[in-house]
């Protein structure tokens, strides 16, 4: 890996996309540390949609990655969770999106939350999303429907777009080529 200093990086996409796999990837090829995706878990006993907890538990993870020795990727960060809510109000069922940017820049403000050294958004389409992971299609769900995750690419676009920490990478490259521009990346970042 040469001398990358460690870093910190939140793998972004639609579900599917190959987050988790790149996470892994990464893990076992150059030993950096990975923080799991929140699916709004506490525990993996305690599911909960209490907003609030959900979002402690993402401040928790950029914690974790800025007390750890080892590069770390976060596995689904704020964006994600901005993201869900976004969509969850597009779609009509859920109005916490507004809430959840003010605790957001309330965070930054105090120092508990920050931007990360470097975004990987890994683009795919809904479609391939869809095919690549076969599950039941809920048309006013997120991530197991078209339209939700149709908004999701439209908010991941928007919000990426005049960041300059950002790697926006095709999902349909092979992980090994992720992989590299990634650590190109890194390189230069140092």
């Amino acid at each position: 890996m040469g001398n990358i200093t460690k870093k910190i990086i939140v793998l972004e996409g639609l579900p599917a996309s190959g987050k988790t796999t790149l996470a892994n990837y990464l893990v076992q090829k150059y030993q950096f540390n990975k923080i799991n995706e929140s699916l709004g878990r506490l525990s993996e006993k305690n599911i909960t949609d209490d907003q609030k907890e959900i979002f402690l538990e993402t401040l928790e993870k950029y914690q974790k990655a800025t007390h750890s020795a080892k590069t770390s990727i976060i596995d689904r960060g704020v964006p994600s969770m901005l993201c869900w809510d976004y969509c969850a109000e597009k779609l009509g069922y859920a109005k916490n999106y507004q809430e959840k940017v003010t605790w957001v820049e309330e965070a930054i403000k105090k120092g508990e939350l920050y931007e990360p050294d470097l975004y990987v958004y890994i683009g795919i389409d809904p479609e391939d999303s869809l095919n690549r992971r076969v599950r039941p299609q809920i048309d006013i769900d997120v991530w197991s429907g078209y339209k939700g995750m149709a908004y999701a690419k439209l908010f991941y676009d928007d919000y990426f777009s005049p960041k300059s920490n950002v790697v926006n990478i095709d999902g349909k490259l092979d992980i090994e080529q992720v992989a590299k521009i990634i650590l190109e990346r890194l390189h230069e970042k140092n």
